[in-house]
């Protein structure tokens, strides 16, 4: 599949290919996962979207993503900025919402 969305891809003469992760887990007690494997998985250890999206929804990702692809293309540091200045301007454009959870 990711073969023959890289030659769409390149067909339409797109430079980016989309690729879609997907990881599956079960909640499960640490005695559990130790007998299943090496390691014991943490939920809300910091790989849930609400934590690393800075309180980005998707909603706003899908409004806000060329501004925000092309600015990190250039500089990862500023496209952060405009990330956090969005996120403001839009929170002061409606006041009486809650902000999206840190």
């Amino acid at each position: 599949a990711a073969a023959a969305e890289a030659a769409a891809a390149a067909a339409e003469g797109r430079r980016f290919a989309w690729v879609h992760c997907v990881c599956a887990s079960e909640a499960c007690s640490p005695q559990q996962a130790r007998e299943r494997s090496s390691y014991t998985y943490v939920q809300g250890a910091a790989d849930d979207e609400e934590n690393w999206a800075r309180g980005l929804r998707s909603e706003q990702w899908w409004r806000w993503r060329g501004e925000l692809a092309a600015c990190a293309a250039r500089d990862h540091a500023a496209a952060e900025e405009l990330l956090s200045s969005l996120l403001a301007r839009e929170q002061e454009e409606a006041p009486d919402e809650p902000p999206p959870p840190p």
